[in-house]
């Protein structure tokens, strides 16, 4: 039976004595003649991530060794005012890193993070930070339930270095040799193959240090965990750290309804939108609002934290069922306003309560129900958006009070078709 990434890593790492605590990093010897100067020139110059500040945070985590990853949080709720997760602090060597992911025990690629984008020049300048013997910022990892770990923090930084083991840089899978150093200027052009024995050493030995975030800490601490920490020196908002922290089959059919060309058409997406997963978050949205609508309390990221933790036990048919629902639905409101769906007025800006009111109530029915009345429908709701009780606001005695009155102005329309038949 194979080892899980964690039983693996205590193995690797009990060969590397340094404590979780340890902060001095011993210079290399042939690194020890160099201007101080230069080596704080060096760290500066190093890219940054929200790592470094991570220590800031008021977030309430468990330090230290001798911890039991396993044990119980006392608090994972969203509304404490400090969360607790399962986390462990631990210093392994990069080499126990490079073992793991020889073996799959190391994810660098979570279906829910972007891809590898460091140049090589940054790359091999964290290779010359380690080299010179400097500190490297803190990496975050997440157990899984099959006892792999993925990357949350730190994957630039832990696929430079593994990426330069194996010697091929993985943007363009060419030969991965050191260029753009400055104060170990002699190594430019080498590969790991090249450097000296000494070398080789103190890259494979040094302590990098992990915290990992255990499997059984609840996904809405995890949540509130991949806020505060981010990818890439860019804050991550608030579906980007949902889709990480409740991964799971129901955040990939949002990835695949993201791409329905109707609601590409009516969104006209930006590249931006994309990457801050505005789509996804709306289609969440309408199924939130779809089945709890009743349940709705400010603010909305919890509403939505609460939908994406009971998709995570869908069925493989309820997943088909909400699939069918949200195309029905965005069918239906195009097949009657067209390109101008969830627009107020004239604005060509989609509006997000609208969409909610729209979504919900045209998900009702089949569109041969609805034949012969877009026009009776587009007039009804320039009327209903006069109402006072037709408010465009975000509070629960709104919702249900908006989505009631429309509801029984579009079934008065389908009604009075049906009758004329």
């Amino acid at each position: 039976m194979q080892r899980s990434a964690l039983t693996l890593l205590r193995s690797l790492g009990s060969r590397l004595r340094v404590t979780p605590d340890e902060t001095v990093l011993r210079v290399p010897k042939f690194a020890r003649e160099i201007n101080p100067d230069a080596l704080q020139e060096e760290q500066d110059s190093f890219p940054r991530t929200a790592s470094e500040s991570v220590q800031d945070e008021q977030v309430d985590f468990p330090r230290g060794v001798g911890e039991r990853l396993h044990e119980e949080s006392p608090g994972t709720s969203y509304d404490l005012p400090h969360l607790r997760a399962n986390v462990v602090q631990q210093r392994y060597p990069v080499s126990a890193l490079h073992t793991l992911k020889q073996r799959g025990l190391l994810n660098l690629e979570p279906e829910y993070q972007r891809g590898f984008v460091w140049d090589k020049a940054s790359s091999s300048r964290l290779v010359e930070t380690i080299l010179l013997g400097l500190p490297v910022p803190e990496v975050w990892v997440h157990e899984q339930a099959d006892g792999r770990l993925d990357i949350v923090d730190g994957k630039q930084r832990i696929t430079s270095l593994l990426s330069f083991l194996d010697g091929i840089f993985p943007r363009n899978q060419q030969k991965f040799n050191l260029e753009g150093l400055e104060t170990l200027s002699q190594l430019n052009g080498q590969t790991h193959a090249d450097l000296s024995a000494r070398e080789q050493q103190s890259l494979q030995s040094y302590p990098l240090s992990l915290r990992i975030l255990a499997q059984d800490s609840g996904p809405k601490a995890v949540f509130e965990i991949y806020k505060r920490i981010n990818s890439g020196g860019e804050n991550l908002n608030d579906q980007q750290a949902r889709k990480a922290a409740f991964w799971s089959p129901y955040m990939r059919l949002l990835n695949e309804l993201a791409d329905n060309p109707i609601l590409k058409r009516v969104r006209g997406c930006s590249e931006r939108d994309d990457e801050q997963e505005t789509d996804r978050e709306l289609i969440l949205r309408f199924f939130a609002m779809h089945g709890h609508m009743a349940q709705y309390r400010m603010p909305l990221s919890n509403f939505l934290n609460d939908e994406a933790d009971r998709g995570i036990s869908l069925t493989q048919e309820q997943l088909q069922q909400r699939q069918e629902l949200f195309e029905k639905a965005i069918g239906n409101v195009y097949a009657v306003w067209g390109d101008a769906s969830f627009q107020k007025d004239d604005s060509s800006k989609l509006e997000p309560s609208l969409w909610d009111t729209l979504m919900c109530t045209f998900s009702r029915y089949e569109p041969e129900q609805l034949q012969g009345k877009h026009e009776a429908l587009r007039e009804d709701l320039k009327k209903a958006l006069k109402h006072k009780d037709f408010k465009l606001r975000l509070s629960s005695a709104n919702l249900l009070q908006r989505q009631d009155l429309y509801n029984k102005r579009v079934a008065a329309i389908v009604e009075k078709g049906a009758k004329k038949k």
